[in-house]
């Protein structure tokens, strides 16, 4: 399954803006591995603690219980960690929308749970950390 997002633009001629494909069967594969998915807890533990700055592939190893160099194997550098924790929240957050929106009573209700159990709850997480400002600062860039 994938997704393809196509929005308007607001300059005058109003050509559409095409954004990537977001190919979901390779969202769910990014923690699969039990390995890797504790990496990705691990770093997203420490990233919540000290912010992406401050954080260091040494941090990461350890909240992973794992060596420097056995990190190395499965990630290039600390962007492409969170890269990954940001696929992996968003493939959780899918199916949580998915679940709400297959769920009991009237549509409004189902989009409601879905949106609040989707995104608002995982904002609300990232912003109860006190780098979470930071961390979303982090996600919009990566994505230019």
């Amino acid at each position: 399954m994938e997704i393809s997002l196509r929005c308007r633009s607001h300059s005058k001629d109003e050509r559409p803006i095409r954004l990537p494909l977001i190919h979901l069967d390779e969202i769910e594969d990014i923690a699969a591995d039990p390995k890797r998915a504790r990496i990705l807890e691990g770093a997203m533990k420490v990233f919540l603690a000290y912010g992406f700055a401050r954080t260091t592939m040494d941090d990461i190893a350890r909240a992973a219980d794992m060596s420097r160099p056995a990190l190395y194997l499965l990630f290039k550098n600390k962007t492409d960690i969170f890269r990954a924790i940001a696929m992996m929240l968003l493939s959780r957050s899918l199916k949580q929308a998915k679940t709400a929106l297959a769920g009991n009573g009237a549509f409004a209700e189902r989009m409601t749970r879905a949106i609040d159990e989707a995104l608002i709850s995982m904002m609300r997480a990232v912003h109860a950390s006190p780098h979470g400002a930071e961390l979303l600062d982090m996600k919009s860039s990566l994505a230019d």
